[in-house]
């Protein structure tokens, strides 16, 4: 975010788009194609029916939710809501942070907070916004703080409070939900000034999974239909029966879910979206006159 400041906020909203969709659009195709397959076999009340085109059209403008269209996968309500609110983060840095110059350091984390408190206490108690990016703000505003709170003491002093009045909150309506988000907030502020000692191949380890979490995140449901699909058909004669073997399959899925994460984020998935977005981009602004934003002119 701080090396697009001086981007327009809807070029920032494309840009994120087009960091979240390319793995998006490749899952949802997986999991209309193992729905496809398994649905002639078995019904379970887990698995969409068969995709619209509508249903296409608003799960690739984000607006599934919003318009009331059931989800084709799990984790697609995530992928909605990280934009709104990445949308969200822009308007706040644009608004709090450009128009007062003198008082930036004050005003975002103020806002922030703010806006964070707003949502422990009002926003999320109410599930009726739970499309909505104010919805998990209160969780979101943690994160943001913590990050803050490592590089300045304005934000620091603002995400301790908001620590103590999460505190407070819980003790009054203990919610699990709450409580992980604070203590994830408190273990991310320690481990930015915690420098273990670990080997280099933990570190590579732990590194690639991080980049590839995203990927595991929005295909692993693919995976799962068709392993369902796979136990339902084998466990007819009986071969299966025993719990040994159920166990053997979550193992299966398990690995397979982690093969099917490495195997698309080896891809070049994205590149792949962004040369198609950006000829699309050029033929509507005009061939190299205006680049896609966040691309180099």
């Amino acid at each position: 975010m701080a090396s697009d400041q001086k981007l327009p906020i809807w070029s920032l909203a494309l840009k994120r788009y087009l960091r979240l969709m390319p793995l998006f659009v490749v899952s949802l195709l997986l999991v209309v194609i193992a729905g496809a397959l398994a649905r002639p076999h078995m019904q379970p009340d887990w698995l969409s029916s068969q995709p619209s085109f509508s249903d296409i059209v608003l799960h690739l403008t984000l607006l599934f939710d919003v318009w009331g269209s059931p989800s084709l996968t799990a984790g697609a309500w995530y992928v909605a809501i990280d934009f709104q609110l990445y949308l969200l983060l822009a308007i706040m840095v644009y608004s709090l942070n450009f128009k007062a110059q003198g008082l930036k350091h004050f005003l975002l984390p103020c806002g922030m907070a703010l806006t964070t408190v707003s949502a422990i206490y009002v926003f999320s108690r109410n599930p009726d916004l739970d499309i909505w990016a104010v919805y998990f703000m209160s969780s979101y505003g943690l994160g943001c703080l913590s990050a803050w709170a490592v590089r300045s003491r304005m934000a620091l002093c603002w995400w301790m409070l908001v620590l103590v009045l999460g505190l407070a909150d819980l003790f009054m309506d203990m919610r699990g939900r709450q409580a992980v988000a604070l203590m994830t907030s408190v273990m991310l502020f320690a481990g930015a000034h915690w420098k273990p000692n670990i080997s280099g191949f933990w570190t590579r380890l732990t590194a690639y999974w991080s980049q590839a979490s995203y990927a595991l995140f929005v295909s692993h449901f693919a995976v799962i239909i068709m392993a369902a699909l796979a136990w339902h058909q084998l466990k007819k004669p009986a071969i299966l029966q025993p719990v040994a073997w159920a166990w053997f399959a979550l193992l299966l899925t398990w690995v397979g879910a982690l093969a099917m994460a490495a195997l698309l984020h080896r891809l070049p998935i994205a590149q792949w979206f962004s040369s198609v977005a950006k000829g699309f981009w050029g033929r509507v602004s005009g061939e190299n006159r205006n680049p896609l934003p966040g691309q180099p002119g």
